[in-house]
């Protein structure tokens, strides 16, 4: 998976994909916590086997008006076994 570092550059990320096309175009944010994670291109993180716990979900009502959610994921910590 690949995100990005901030919170706010994930958001700043989204308003550049805007499609006002669709009136019930939804967009999610999910913000992790925990992950072993590689940076990459200055602002980018890429995790492998992401796995971890939903800790709240969240809709503000500013963010409602644009159909923003934000999901707040603590992960697991890393189980580096072989398959």
């Amino acid at each position: 998976m690949a995100g990005w570092a901030t919170e706010d550059d994930a958001k700043n990320y989204l308003k550049a994909l805007e499609n006002r096309d669709k009136a019930d175009n939804k967009q999610v944010i999910y913000k992790v916590t925990g992950a072993p994670c590689v940076k990459v291109l200055g602002n980018r993180l890429v995790v492998q086997r992401l796995s971890g716990v939903v800790t709240e979900s969240k809709v503000d009502k500013v963010e409602e008006a644009i159909g923003l959610t934000t999901v707040s994921i603590t992960a697991n910590p890393y189980d580096e076994r072989t398959l």
